[in-house]
C-alpha cells in the first residue's frame, strides 16, 4: 500500500493514462494521493500557475467517445474537452467501474461531463432504462435533459424526463436515460413505473444538494438504496468536508474523488463587489439608481425568500424596468418553464428568482449577478458560503468574465461580506460606492462584447 497522504507531482496525462504527449504542451497539476483502502482512491487535482479549469490536454478523440457523439460536440461547436471533462470522463469510463466524485468550478462543463459517460455507457441495444440522472429542481432537470437530447442527436437512445408537472397520474417510463427529480423518480419507482432491473449507472448532479442537506431520510438516498451496486456519480462545484465526510459513510467504495481547493473554485475572470447601502431601506432605491445608470444586457437578482423576490419584482416593473420573477411557489410548472425559457431567450432583462435558480441553471447571456440579500443558513444565520459561490457562478460561464455585485446595510451583511473572503481565500470583494456608477458602467460596457445581444 502507498504511503498515506503520500504527495506526488503528476502530469495530467500520468493522472489518466499513459497516453505520450508533448513535454512542453503537458499542463502539470499537483496531486495527493491517499491510499485510504486498497479499493479507495482519492485523487485531488489543485491548481497552480499553469492549471486553467478550461484547459485539457485531452482532445474529445482521446475519451473513447463514439463517431455519434464527436459528430454532435462538433456541431454544437465544443471544439476540445475541459479540465473536468477530460478527468472525468476518463476516471468514469475506466474499467472496473469505480463510484466518482468530481468537483469543478461553475461554467467549466460539469454537465457534458456525465452526459457523454452516461451515453457511452448505454447499450442501444437494450430497450430498457439503463442510466438514471437526478437533479434538484424541475429547471435544472429540464435543461440536462435538453443537452442531452444535442448530444445524442446522431444516436438511436432514448430519454425519458422524470419532472413534477400540472397533469395528474404518473407515466411509465421505459427509455434509456431517465433523467429527473428525486420526489418523482422516488414515486416512479414506488408505483412500479420505472423498473431499477437494469441500471448501472446513477449520476447526481449538484449532489452535495441534494445527498446531505436534508439528512439521511431524504429522498436521493432512499433512491440509492433501491439499486444493487450501480456505478455512483457524484458532481457538484462545491463538496465541503461535512458533506464529503457524509458521502463517504453513503457511498460505498471504490471512490474516484476529484477536487479543487476552496481557494481555487471561484474563477479568476468573475470580479466581486459589494455596495453599502446603510440601510434595509435604501437597498431598493439603490437597485434602482443601479439599472438607471448602468447598461447591462442581462441580469440575475437573488432573494432570500419568496415574498422579498416578489416585492423586488413588483418595485422594478414600477421603475420602469423589465423584469421578470421566478420562485418556487404559487406558480404552475408550465408558467415556470415559460419564464426561465423566455428569460433565456432574452426576452426580459432582469430576473428576479430565490436560490431555485442558485444552481445549474445555464443563461449564457447573464453578466451580472446581483446578491440583493447575501446567502445566509436560516438556523445559525452564518454565510451560506456554497450558496454563494454557485449564484454569482451564474455568470463568467465558460471562460467569459462577469460580475456580481452584494448588497450590505449594516455591520452583520458586511460581516457576511468579510467571511466570505476568509473562507474563500483567493476572493476579494471590493467597495463599490454609488458615485462609481459611471465607472461601472464602463466595467459593464467591458463585458458586452462578450455577450452579444440576442437576436429578435
Amino acid at each position: 500500500m502507498a504511503e498515506e497522504n503520500s504527495k506526488v507531482e503528476e502530469t495530467e496525462e500520468d493522472i489518466k493514462d499513459d497516453d505520450e504527449t508533448d513535454s512542453k504542451k503537458r499542463v502539470v497539476v499537483k496531486s495527493e494521493f491517499n491510499e485510504v483502502e486498497d479499493d479507495k482512491i482519492q485523487v485531488t487535482v489543485s491548481q497552480d500557475s499553469v492549471w486553467e479549469p478550461l484547459h485539457s490536454v485531452k482532445e474529445w478523440t482521446q475519451l473513447g467517445l463514439s463517431k455519434h457523439l464527436l459528430d454532435a460536440l462538433a456541431e454544437i461547436n465544443f471544439k476540445r474537452p475541459s479540465k473536468i471533462q477530460g478527468l472525468a470522463i476518463t476516471a468514469i469510463l475506466k474499467q472496473p467501474y469505480k463510484n466518482f466524485i468530481g468537483q469543478a468550478q461553475s461554467g467549466t462543463g460539469k454537465t457534458a461531463s456525465f452526459l457523454l459517460s452516461m451515453l457511452t455507457r448505454v447499450d442501444p441495444a437494450i430497450a430498457k432504462p439503463q442510466i438514471l440522472c437526478l437533479a434538484p429542481t424541475r429547471e435544472l432537470t429540464r435543461q440536462i435533459f435538453e443537452v442531452a437530447q444535442k448530444l445524442a442527436k446522431y444516436t438511436t437512445i432514448l430519454f425519458g424526463l422524470a419532472i413534477p408537472t400540472d397533469k395528474k397520474g404518473l407515466p411509465t417510463l421505459s427509455q434509456q436515460i431517465i433523467i429527473g427529480t428525486p420526489g418523482t423518480v422516488f414515486l416512479l419507482l414506488e408505483k412500479g413505473r420505472l423498473a431499477p432491473s437494469e441500471i448501472k449507472m446513477i449520476v447526481l448532479d449538484e449532489a452535495d444538494e441534494m445527498l446531505y442537506k436534508q439528512g439521511e431520510d431524504q429522498q436521493a438516498i432512499r433512491i440509492l438504496k433501491k439499486f444493487k451496486n450501480p456505478q455512483i456519480c457524484l458532481f457538484s462545484a462545491t463538496f465541503n468536508d461535512k458533506v464529503k465526510e457524509f458521502i463517504h459513510k453513503n457511498i460505498p467504495p471504490p471512490l474516484v474523488e476529484i477536487s479543487v481547493p476552496v481557494e481555487k473554485l471561484s474563477l479568476e475572470a468573475l470580479k466581486q463587489m459589494y455596495i453599502d447601502c446603510k440601510s434595509e431601506d435604501k437597498k431598493m432605491e439603490v437597485l434602482h439608481d443601479l439599472y438607471s445608470h448602468v447598461t447591462v444586457g442581462q441580469s440575475i437578482i437573488f432573494a432570500q425568500t419568496r415574498s422579498k423576490a416578489t416585492v423586488l419584482k413588483q418595485f422594478l416593473k414600477e421603475k420602469g424596468h423589465e423584469v421578470s420573477l421566478l420562485h418556487g411557489g404559487g406558480k404552475v410548472y408550465r408558467t415556470r418553464d415559460s419564464i426561465l425559457d423566455s428569460f433565456k431567450r432574452g426576452k426580459s432583462r432582469i430576473l428576479v428568482t430565490t436560490n431555485l435558480l442558485a444552481r445549474g441553471v445555464d443563461v449564457l447571456q447573464v453578466s451580472l449577478v446581483i446578491n440583493f440579500d447575501l446567502p445566509i443558513n436560516m438556523d445559525n444565520k452564518a454565510p451560506d458560503y456554497e450558496t454563494y459561490l454557485h449564484r454569482i457562478g451564474r455568470s463568467a460561464r465558460y471562460g467569459k468574465p462577469g460580475l456580481a455585485i452584494n448588497f450590505v446595510h449594516d455591520d452583520a451583511t458586511r460581516d457576511v461580506v468579510k467571511k466570505i473572503e476568509e473562507f474563500y481565500k483567493s476572493i476579494k470583494i471590493t467597495e463599490l460606492s454609488e458615485n462609481q456608477f459611471d465607472l461601472l458602467d464602463k466595467e459593464m460596457e467591458s463585458l458586452s462584447k462578450y455577450y452579444a445581444p440576442h437576436s429578435k
